[in-house]
């Protein structure tokens, strides 16, 4: 019998003791009575998931609305019959530079009207999108590129530069440039964009640096090669519709397959816990190179029928200005971002009654923050649902989420979707479990272990990786190991303890690896240990930064900073931009009585320092910090006030 057949007809069954139609007890253990279940109904967890294409997926959900707009982008507006019809013509434009089933194409950009259209036509036509941050140093660019051997990337151009510059490493013929001011509506739109985000032509003298291999064009003359023809591909199991890079635990970027499978299963599953209204305008602030972006915010918004207010140039570093003035200017009824933004909105005088919905993830929710956001929301008047929800890029993004119309309960992120089983297994310090093992009972912590449709097919060309994340039980369940330490209450909703592995989440909600940060320092024979810690923000109220800390051996005659110089710039070579170290510290590295580093001990002191030298966060350099020594839980140093410095890029 079908797996997900026999998960269904189970939640169907454990739906009637939940109502009181049948009685007895139930297994304890949270994978087998799913007490979350009581919240859906017969219906949503029988229905069966109807798998398509992400671009039938939009065509299916649409067809009523097709005069609602799909997306507003510097006055530009654009209706879902336009918007259907653009994705027709780029879709055209592909298969006539022979783009196929199976082929994979590389997206560096931004969220930008085209951005959107390439997704969309890339799945009619059934080749697979490669979505990369354009941010991401050059090395890791070309070692994607040459991993997919993609004939074609999609840049935004403030980036053309640097991938013309590695093009000739790879099997690029082509490479299409997206201007963000290709789609807005008026020279005065254009204008002002130029200012924010400092757009620029391609400097036509680097294009000499393209082999004759490769050709360089803008987007308006790719679609001029459209002959209004284009093939639909049906839906197909093991097709994988996109390529998103997550560092994880490791640190290592791995490209995450996600299939069709994963996004439409996101989409019906979250029309059972979010109600939303066709027309509704959405933020849409996250890039597409980050997963919860490009299912939710995308896909799964366009399959609700969501106006889609795009922004190409979002920063948590110009928050929460820039988040005020684009609330006040476009008006949303949602909004998704991070716990900060609570923070943002709370703090302001202007006026946030426009905002229905407010969708919290990418770090854990502090139940206190929770709190006094609905009450300061209550005392202004403001008619705003908070949403938490909890995921990871290898299920595509998201697997809990807060239900509407169900009890909220503070600090908790929500209950599984209602094709998602949760299985929690005793915290196993040498990391390996058995999966066929029998789960804890509720209010029970332990390593998280998910089971969802939505899973990604594996990693990118890693099958070792791939191997130890997707773990198969004896009936042929697949479950994803998070990493996560969580626990279930009597409820069903799911509450986090934080991280198996020290992984720094910084305050835009990303993940910082820092065991792979320590490999990349350790490697140096001049280092005698090397510790990642999390130095919490001084400007926002969730989220920290990498703090690297090395003690030296004693015998190099390297002094500390060309050590810290040399790591550093490995790290920039190895690493993407936002999982770099923003303090390097030289200190001894203290140590429990079982002779294991006291992380704890480490946090504190470094914590400690880094706010008495009043360092200014905001400045994107990292800062060395030397001759710093562990005593008593703080980093004292007379040299060490007189010895901070940025590194210099």
């Amino acid at each position: 019998m079908n797996i997900e057949i026999k998960d269904s007809e189970r939640n169907v069954y454990l739906k009637q003791f939940y109502d009181g139609i049948l009685y007895g007890p139930l297994e304890s253990s949270v994978e087998k009575s799913r007490p979350w279940i009581k919240y859906y109904t017969v219906e949503e967890l029988a229905n069966p998931i109807v798998y398509r294409t992400m671009y039938e997926d939009l065509i299916y959900y649409t067809q009523n609305n097709l005069d609602c707009e799909s997306s507003t982008y510097l006055g530009n507006h654009v209706t879902y019959k336009d918007f259907i019809e653009n994705i027709n013509e780029t879709a055209s434009a592909f298969e006539q530079n022979n783009v196929k089933k199976g082929d994979v194409v590389a997206l560096l950009s931004v969220s930008l009207p085209e951005t959107l259209c390439t997704i969309y036509a890339l799945s009619k036509i059934g080749a697979t999108v490669q979505v990369i941050d354009p941010r991401v140093n050059k090395n890791l660019i070309s070692q994607y590129l040459q991993d997919s051997k993609a004939k074609i990337a999609v840049v935004v151009d403030a980036f053309n530069d640097k991938v013309i510059s590695i093009s000739d490493e790879t099997n690029l013929e082509q490479i299409i440039s997206i201007s963000p001011l290709n789609s807005a509506n008026s020279e005065s739109n254009k204008v002002k964009l130029g200012r924010v985000i400092n757009v620029y032509k391609p400097i036509l003298s680097k294009l000499k640096m393209l082999t004759k291999k490769t050709r360089f064009r803008t987007w308006n003359d790719f679609l001029n090669d459209s002959n209004g023809k284009s093939t639909t591909v049906t839906y197909d199991e093991d097709a994988i519709a996109a390529i998103e890079y997550t560092s994880g635990s490791t640190g290592s970027p791995k490209g995450v397959m996600l299939s069709n499978k994963s996004f439409n299963s996101l989409v019906y599953s979250q029309k059972q816990v979010y109600i939303s209204v066709p027309g509704d305008r959405f933020l849409l602030i996250m890039p597409p190179f980050i997963a919860y972006g490009l299912v939710v915010g995308i896909h799964v918004m366009l399959c609700q029928n969501q106006n889609l207010q795009v922004i190409p140039n979002f920063s948590i570093q110009k928050c929460p200005d820039m988040l005020i003035d684009l609330i006040k200017k476009y008006q949303p009824k949602v909004i998704m971002g991070v716990p900060n933004f609570l923070t943002y909105i709370m703090e302001t005088k202007e006026d946030m009654s426009c905002i229905r919905k407010i969708i919290v993830g990418g770090d854990s929710l502090n139940s206190e923050l929770q709190k006094k956001a609905i009450t300061q929301f209550e005392d202004k008047g403001y008619n705003i649902d908070i949403m938490v929800g909890w995921g990871m890029t290898e299920i595509a993004s998201c697997g809990t989420f807060t239900k509407e119309n169900a009890p909220i309960k503070l600090g908790s992120a929500g209950i599984p979707l209602s094709k998602n089983v949760i299985k929690i297994l005793p915290y196993n310090e040498d990391n390996i479990y058995d999966i066929n093992a029998n789960g804890l009972a509720v209010n029970q912590k332990g390593m998280l272990f998910f089971s969802s449709p939505s899973r990604m097919q594996g990693y990118y060309k890693r099958p070792e990786l791939t191997e130890e994340t997707i773990l198969t039980d004896n009936e042929g369940t697949k479950w994803i190991k998070t990493g996560d330490l969580a626990w279930v209450d009597s409820d069903g909703y799911i509450f986090f303890e934080g991280r198996a592995k020290r992984i720094v989440v910084r305050p835009d909600g990303h993940n910082i690896p820092g065991e792979y940060i320590e490999t990349i320092a350790n490697s140096y024979v001049q280092v005698k240990s090397a510790v990642v810690v999390g130095v919490k923000s001084t400007n926002y109220p969730h989220g920290s930064y990498a703090g690297l800390c090395i003690e030296r051996n004693n015998d190099s005659n390297m002094t500390d900073d060309e050590l810290l110089t040399i790591i550093d710039k490995m790290c920039c070579e190895k690493l993407q931009p936002r999982d770099r170290v923003k303090y390097y510290i030289i200190t001894n590295i203290p140590y429990t009585a079982n002779n294991k580093v006291d992380y704890d001990k480490l946090q504190i002191a470094v914590n400690q320092l880094i706010q008495e030298l009043e360092i200014n966060e905001d400045d994107r350099e990292s800062f060395f910090i030397l001759e710093g020594q562990v005593l008593d839980q703080k980093i004292k140093s007379t040299k060490t006030l007189k010895r901070i410095f940025k590194t210099k890029r």
